[in-house]
């Protein structure tokens, strides 16, 4: 299975011990948006991904690179 955002998130939330209602109410936002978040069903504005690692505790971070460019050429 590939490694999708979506299945990033849910890792992210499980490590963390959490439930899906548990981050729900750290967010705001109610248990069925959450599913949908880790299902991938829903599409994600950088402010929810935001507000996603900040009820887990964590610091998001966002990466553009060029198109085959290896890390060591940064």
């Amino acid at each position: 299975m590939s490694n999708t955002f979506a299945q990033i998130l849910r890792r992210a939330r499980v490590r963390a011990g959490i439930t899906q209602q548990e981050l729900a109410h750290r967010m705001g936002t109610s248990q069925s948006a959450i599913s949908w978040i880790e299902s991938g069903k829903r599409e994600l504005l950088i402010s929810t991904v935001l507000r996603f690692a900040e009820a887990l505790g964590k610091e998001a971070r966002l990466t553009l690179r060029r198109k085959g460019k290896s890390d060591a050429c940064r």
